[in-house]
């Protein structure tokens, strides 16, 4: 049972997972029996109540009134705007005023409902209470637009530190992951706006592609890339295995006009490159024990042969300074060869894993074109053709032209002449003619 002693402040703490409320409430103890004053509030009613526009409003004011046995005597609780008459709230249909009672009808309390609050519901309210004896005492609280809640122990400046960190982390991961592959569009730039080509080399052509019979459609599609899209001067040497033809001094001749050679690599290259003498140039230990027919077994194979790849890459090595490689095939992870290991044979002639999917097709160019030499200027790209004159043809070449033999018909021997012709002369064998 309440006494006096039981009078005092009083809180009540509600928390969930981001918010937190505290009231404090202070307990009078009175003699219910005999209260004749004012109605006392039993409820503290705020000076202000938050809610959030297009929500549900609930105000609450509550009070002592105590007994009169008089039977004409009667108490009343009710709410209302202030600035409005009466029967404002009773023509808001979205208002609904409700009245409790409690301890025999000496505690009345009301509660106002406002649904879907729209802005004109703002503004003060006040909560009227009258006892039997015409007492009364008027509680007053405003109704504001609740502003955007943090959580609880939300920190904004915390959380930017974490969003500002991550975004240096990813900016990084995607920096190093660009300097790693090649890929940045700025590489790209920089290297073919800025840096400027040596114009006075000596080289005809930008680029002279290299391949063997097999590889002829993609080395076409490739050609016609680079020359239609990215407007480099091309040129192409399709070798042709045969053991009695000196095909590599051939291509070392021609790949002496360009500044690049790229190379689309197989395995049976070596044999096409080396001839009869593949074992003794590059040493036998290196190349499979069955020789060729391993070497074209080997040209179907998923990935390299570490043995093999190295052999190739220094017969490239020795035919031009700057080889560029493309291969179709897995490149191995790794191998040493003796003193010359793979991966120092690959800094001085890379190679470019190419990828058949069209999703990696902007990967594929831009790691070949960042290994192309800087792009000349339209008014220095060379104006070199390649003409083919056949048996029986005859062609008039200007003086000071170069022509270079590296065409001939089914099974005979190849050959190569490299000579100066006047005005008078004309040729008549079967021969590629650069111009």
């Amino acid at each position: 049972m309440t006494g006096a002693r039981d009078a005092g402040n009083y809180s009540c703490l509600v928390r969930n997972d981001s918010h937190a409320y505290l009231h404090t409430v202070a307990l009078n103890v009175i003699d219910s029996a005999s209260y004749m004053g004012t109605p006392l509030p039993t409820y503290e009613v705020p000076d202000e109540q938050l809610v959030q526009i297009g929500s549900t409003a609930r105000l609450f004011c509550e009070a002592f009134v105590g007994s009169v046995d008089l039977p004409d005597a009667q108490s009343e609780i009710t709410w209302n705007r202030v600035g409005m008459n009466s029967s404002y709230l009773e023509e808001q249909r979205r208002f609904t005023l409700r009245s409790v009672a409690r301890e025999n009808k000496q505690v009345l309390g009301a509660y106002l409902t406002i649904r879907a609050v729209k802005k004109e519901d703002l503004g003060p309210y006040e909560c009227r209470v009258v006892n039997a004896g015409d007492q009364a005492i008027l509680l007053k609280l405003w109704l504001r637009e609740a502003e955007p809640t943090e959580p609880l122990g939300y920190n904004p400046k915390i959380w930017r530190r974490f969003a500002w960190a991550a975004i240096v982390i990813l900016a990084f991961a995607l920096t190093a992951t660009a300097f790693r592959h090649r890929l940045s569009i700025l590489a790209l730039f920089c290297r073919h706006r800025l840096v400027q080509p040596d114009l006075h080399d000596g080289k005809d052509y930008d680029v002279l592609v290299t391949y063997l019979e097999r590889d002829s459609a993609f080395a076409t599609e490739m050609m016609t890339t680079l020359k239609d899209r990215y407007s480099y001067a091309c040129n192409s040497y399709q070798i042709f295995p045969n053991a009695e033809y000196d095909c590599a001094a051939n291509l070392k001749e021609t790949a002496k006009r360009c500044r690049r050679l790229l190379v689309v690599i197989r395995s049976s290259m070596i044999e096409a490159l080396s001839g009869s003498v593949v074992a003794s140039t590059l040493g036998g230990s290196a190349l499979p024990e069955n020789g060729v027919a391993a070497l074209q077994d080997l040209d179907d194979a998923e990935s390299w042969d570490a043995g093999v790849l190295g052999s190739l890459l220094q017969q490239l090595i020795r035919i031009h300074p700057q080889p560029v490689c493309v291969s179709l095939q897995a490149l191995p992870q790794g191998c040493d060869m003796g003193e010359n290991s793979l991966a120092g044979l690959l800094r001085m002639a890379p190679i470019i894993e190419w990828h058949q999917k069209r999703s990696l097709w902007f990967k594929n160019w831009s790691l070949l074109r960042l290994r192309l030499p800087p792009l000349r200027t339209k008014n220095s790209t060379p104006t070199g053709s390649v003409a083919i004159v056949r048996p029986g043809a005859r062609k008039e070449l200007s003086s000071g032209v170069v022509v270079t033999t590296v065409v001939s018909s089914g099974s005979s021997s190849r050959s190569r002449r490299s000579s100066t012709y006047g005005q008078d002369h004309s040729i008549h064998d079967s021969m590629e003619i650069l111009v």
